[in-house]
């Protein structure tokens, strides 16, 4: 550690700067620790091509690998970074080992996936995002933790109020890899604009096939974690739907929709699964509910037609997602983490 007391860390990530899990799992944390933190990321896009900077390894004092970063192509610099005998750190919020062959990206987890169990077991300590998924590495390596994903209080303004109160509008938000999720629920979208007509609306957000997009309005993905956020707080929406395909690897996911959700106090509809089960407090943070469309059918028709109920359930949701998980209140852990690990 040098003499202003920084923890020099530089970052290899194949994920840009800008991204959602560069974003939330990195940037935001250590940015909020800039007293103790001077961090640089190591990679950088050049016209759709990586750009590796393997002086960062010389001067840092620990080293954090993210994600998809293990390949055949950089694993010289991984070699380079073994070699220097500093902390390393594997930072995952993906169970990338077993992604399902529909989701977009197992091409890639198939290239990735060999190198990342070649490198778990050396590395000094690997960060999941969830205990999930931190059960399916322990195997690999014994000294992995659970850091959870945290809200940036500051990041959420206040919500915009609606045009138009007598219309509740009913959003999904994900990126296009979560295509068949929302399929789970695609017919049960339909009944309730049968039922409702004029009185819902459906925004999604990021992802919608073609049959969806006659629902409602469509806004594209935007790969910009920190321009997703302010539309985010610029858009009014009532509800938001969280469903997930039951798989080992949904179930190793994160809550980020119950808190993106939570932190604009508005109610979510979230899949009874690992991910939202240990977040939501059912009938009172949210609602959780099965793969049965029914379940579907029933907690938005309850949604829509109790309002004042509704509203309760989001002012609890974002009490109880800041209280929580609030950065504010979170980020330590990892400075806590990353002083032990120069301790050793």
């Amino acid at each position: 550690m040098n003499k202003n007391h920084y923890i020099k860390i530089a970052i290899y990530s194949l994920d840009i700067f800008e991204y959602a899990c560069a974003q939330i799992r990195i940037v935001t944390p250590f940015s909020r620790l800039n007293g103790h933190f001077n961090f640089k990321w190591a990679v950088q896009d050049a016209n759709g091509l990586s750009r590796i900077d393997a002086n960062h390894i010389e001067w840092a004092d620990l080293i954090v690998v993210q994600r998809y970063f293990p390949l055949k192509e950089t694993f010289p610099i991984l070699e380079r970074i073994f070699d220097s005998g500093k902390p390393v750190v594997y930072e995952l919020d993906d169970f990338l080992l077993d992604v399902p062959p529909s989701h977009p990206f197992h091409s890639n987890s198939q290239r990735t996936a060999p190198f990342i169990k070649k490198i778990i077991p050396k590395v000094n300590l690997v960060t999941t995002s969830t205990d999930a998924l931190r059960e399916r590495l322990l195997p690999f390596n014994p000294n992995s933790v659970t850091i959870p994903n945290f809200v940036d209080e500051s990041a959420f303004m206040s919500a915009t109020l609606p045009k138009n109160p007598t219309k509740t509008v009913i959003a999904y938000m994900g990126s296009p890899t979560h295509e068949q999720d929302l399929e789970l629920i695609e017919n049960i979208l339909f009944r309730i604009r049968n039922k409702f007509g004029s009185a819902i609306e459906f925004i999604f957000w990021g992802c919608a096939n073609t049959r969806l997009a006659k629902l409602g309005r469509i806004i594209p993905f935007e790969s910009s974690y920190a321009s997703f956020l302010k539309t985010l707080g610029k858009i009014h929406f009532d509800i938001g739907l969280a469903p997930l395909a039951d798989n080992p690897f949904n179930c190793c996911k994160s809550n980020i929709k119950w808190l993106e959700y939570s932190a604009h106090a508005r109610a979510g509809i979230f899949s009874d699964l690992e991910p939202y089960r240990e977040s939501v407090e059912h009938g009172k943070t949210g609602m959780l509910v099965g793969d049965d469309p029914k379940e579907w059918f029933e907690a938005l028709e309850y949604l829509i037609s109790n309002p004042d109920q509704r509203k309760a359930m989001g002012r609890a949701a974002r009490k109880d997602a800041f209280a929580r998980f609030g950065l504010s209140k979170g980020v330590h852990r990892y400075l806590e983490l990353y002083r032990g690990l120069l301790k050793r």
